[in-house]
């Protein structure tokens, strides 16, 4: 072997190795405690509880929540929580557990693109980056959908690039199936998304003829072969309203929803963004000064059409802007590889500058959660603060130590800090604020006690407080849903047993006085439990 091919095949391994580590990171961050705390309302119990429902009803294709038919996302998110409870019990850690693995997996694809389209060391860096960015560590730890769409999406891209750059045939096939896949997570959106940023590309590079050489017959067969089955049967079964529910819902709202929506997209993508979101614009201006590469092209495409979808969209909702994530990680980090490897010179300001205003960024964060926790849990502020205050005292400090770490000129530890800070601030928030939290939510304890105390033929009420799906889940049993005092009174009046849960306000308000004197199951916080004994013919009078 000569010195070349040697030094080539060592330089091979020790990026392998890097990349090997990089997953072991995000591993670590997304697994760290991953079954500590309760599921959170309102997805992440109410995708439990919908995958349990799977097979207690023995129906694959239509999902249920309470019991009856709900027309939510396509299934394949549930088919997997539903497949992890059958084979390990449903727990919060079977119900977590996809999201971390995909969130790994979604880690290894952004480090592939950001390889083939930058070079290795930037694959690397795209991974740390990704590994470490707020709000993907956050849905990577939850029991939500969010990021397995993500996964195949890349995978989609990736599979669609390498078929484009080689002319292989396999490659572009291999799209179409993840781009199945991502629609049997998510739905037609991300076909729409796809298209919307590959037809640009092509169209950029003049390379529209190009169309001609994937295979759109097969392509379209598996596709449809994985997309289409589930919806055939459920319009079948539903007919219009499982079509409203599944294409028309965001596109009735008004217009002012969807211009609005650009004032609530923005701060979600910088606060998800952190600790990384102060060098955004400054990687933005770089790939566009460089879009005749392609990887810098489709990076800017990305985030572009996927923010104006958010806007069009109007949803206002956290996982609008998430998939610009991984393309930002690969821009930000070739931006930090030329730094870093190519000479300090003329990014050396720029990056100096998105330092410190990634200090602001993080203030605005912790400002962000105290004005969220003291608007929508007044209650519980006073209980939590110090635990919270100690968790986003590491994100202000981490950035702060890396621009210190930055203006000495130590640039490798400057930018390892970032990743550091995230992994400390997931250790902290865990273990010292998670708890706190946690004795602070009333539902599972509440739940608890009840599913301990259920007997076949009780039923459970649930009364002005909304319906938290983590009820149902932590009972593991049918709630009916009630607002209206009148129809309270004649559920109460019925015979057998009837386990009452609504607020104590409303228990001394609006409720019917005979209940007051029901048994006292339990209290938590604001939500009381009485039980009405089965030998009781009428909940009283109001």
């Amino acid at each position: 072997m000569s010195a070349p091919e040697g030094a080539s095949s060592f330089q091979r391994r020790r990026n392998l190795f890097l990349l090997g580590l990089v997953l072991v990171f995000a591993a670590g961050l997304f697994t760290f405690r991953l079954g500590a705390g309760s599921l959170w309302d309102l997805d992440e119990a109410r995708y439990a509880e919908a995958s349990r429902e799977i097979l207690s009803t023995g129906d694959p294709f239509t999902m249920h929540l309470d019991g009856h038919s709900w027309y939510g996302p396509p299934p394949f998110w549930m088919w997997l929580q539903a497949a992890a409870g059958a084979a390990f019990g449903f727990s919060e850690w079977t119900a977590r557990v996809w999201a971390a693995l995909f969130g790994v997996l979604g880690v290894g694809v952004t480090c592939v693109l950001g390889w083939e389209w930058f070079g290795p060391r930037t694959g690397v860096l795209s991974g740390f980056i990704l590994a470490s960015t707020l709000e993907y560590v956050l849905l990577s730890r939850l029991a939500v959908l969010d990021v397995v769409e993500v996964a195949f999406l890349l995978l989609a891209v990736h599979s669609f690039y390498r078929g484009y750059r080689d002319r292989s045939c396999g490659d572009y096939l291999r799209s179409f199936l993840f781009a199945g896949l991502a629609t049997l997570t998510r739905g037609p959106v991300t076909i729409v998304l796809l298209a919307a940023v590959l037809g640009p590309f092509l169209a950029y590079r003049r390379a529209l003829s190009r169309w001609r050489e994937i295979p759109w017959g097969w392509g379209a067969l598996i596709y449809l072969g994985i997309a289409a089955p589930w919806y055939a049967i459920e319009i079948a079964r539903g007919g219009t309203g499982f079509l409203d529910a599944a294409f028309g819902g965001a596109w009735h709202r008004p217009i002012e929803a969807r211009l609005g929506a650009v004032l609530y997209d923005i701060p979600v993508l910088v606060l998800g963004a952190v600790p990384w979101a102060a060098f955004f614009p400054g990687a933005l201006v770089y790939h566009y000064n460089r879009r005749w590469q392609d990887g810098s092209l489709l990076c800017l495409l990305w985030c572009a059409v996927t923010f104006a979808g958010a806007v069009a969209i109007g949803g206002r909702l956290p996982d609008d802007v998430f998939p610009i994530f991984p393309f930002s990680a690969i821009a930000i980090a070739r931006l930090w590889e030329e730094f870093l490897f190519e000479g300090e010179g003329r990014l050396r300001r720029t990056l100096m500058t998105s330092f410190f205003l990634q200090i602001g960024v993080v203030a605005l964060l912790a400002l962000a959660v105290a004005v969220f926790v003291t608007v929508r849990y007044p209650e519980a502020l006073e209980a939590v603060r110090p635990a919270l205050i100690i968790a986003l005292v590491v994100l202000v400090i981490g950035p702060a130590l890396t621009a210190i770490l930055f203006r000495l000129r130590q640039y490798t530890g400057a930018f390892l800090a970032l990743p550091a800070t995230m992994a400390v601030f997931i250790a902290v928030l865990y273990t010292v604020t998670l708890p706190v939290v946690e004795s602070q939510k009333p539902i599972r304890p509440l739940a608890t006690e009840l599913h301990r105390r259920l007997q076949p033929g009780d039923r459970i009420i649930g009364y002005r407080i909304g319906t938290p799906a983590s009820f149902i889940y932590y009972t593991n049993h049918q709630v009916v849903w009630i607002n209206d005092p009148e129809t309270l009174r004649a559920e109460l009046c019925a015979p057998g047993r009837v386990f009452l849960i609504t607020t104590a306000a409303e228990l001394a308000g609006s409720t019917p006085r005979a209940a007051e004197g029901f048994s006292l199951v339990g209290v938590r916080d604001d939500l009381v439990v009485r039980e009405k004994p089965a030998g009781v013919a009428c909940g009283g009078s109001s």
